[in-house]
């Protein structure tokens, strides 16, 4: 697993490194840190060396080009790396969600904290790297729940929605939640169940996706909707 640490403090940057490697790694993650001094330096990795990261820990406040525009520079390519902001200013915590971040911390660091957000990315990562089985007729398909944005029943039939693909199997409502982790994948309708890493915002009985494709909520699922909604939110804050 590859992690980009940038800082323009080499102090900062150093302690970085060096927690992460020493409290990580011992933990039998083989981790690979690659630190930069600026957000120039990191986006010329990337794109000259085609380097990819699974998490990024960003500088927000940095010269030349700051912590948030290499956010979305990596969210134009790659909408499932975990970025982690450090600042000084917790009135900036917004602007990093407006990107999707993971989380932020704020400095100075404390260790234990970031130790312990490392370790939410790296398990968070692990997770989404399950895979979703389903047979149609002789074929049998196994796709990350990672890509799933939503299932959708329609009458005898299982549609899977993905980012790119649409499958259909033969199956219920009823048994796919079986198979499904529930902390992540909340049922809003009688035919429709999303993945709350995809939701973007719930409006009345309609939730919007992130690729803006809207699900009906009815009012018999709501409730549920709402508190897990919350519940996934908080565990993603804390």
């Amino acid at each position: 697993m590859n992690i980009a640490i940038c800082d323009d403090n080499p102090i900062i940057l150093g302690q970085l490194e060096t927690i992460i490697e020493t409290s990580i790694n011992r933990q039998h993650e083989i981790l690979n840190c690659d630190v930069f001094l600026s957000g120039n330096d990191l986006l010329n990795k990337i794109s000259t060396d085609n380097k990819v990261y699974q998490i990024y820990l960003l500088d927000i406040e940095m010269p030349g080009i700051n912590g948030l525009q290499v956010a979305e520079i990596i969210r134009e390519n790659d909408d499932k790396a975990i970025v982690i902001f450090l600042t000084s200013h917790k009135q900036l915590m917004q602007k990093a969600f407006d990107v999707l971040a993971f989380y932020f911390l704020l400095k100075p660091l404390d260790e234990n904290e970031l130790k312990h957000i490392i370790r939410k990315a790296i398990d968070k990562i692990n997770s989404s790297r399950n895979l979703f089985y389903f047979q149609v007729s002789k074929s049998k398909y196994c796709i990350p729940y990672e890509s799933i944005l939503y299932f959708e029943s329609d009458k005898r039939l299982v549609k899977v929605h993905t980012e790119k693909e649409l499958y259909s199997y033969y199956d219920t409502m009823q048994n796919l939640m079986k198979k499904l982790n529930l902390s992540v994948f909340v049922q809003t309708h009688a035919s429709f169940i999303v993945n709350l890493n995809y939701v973007k915002i719930l409006q009345g009985d309609v939730v919007v996706l992130t690729n803006n494709c809207m699900i009906p909520v009815s009012k018999k699922y709501i409730k549920d909707f709402n508190k897990c909604y919350r519940d996934f939110i908080l565990k993603r804050m804390w």
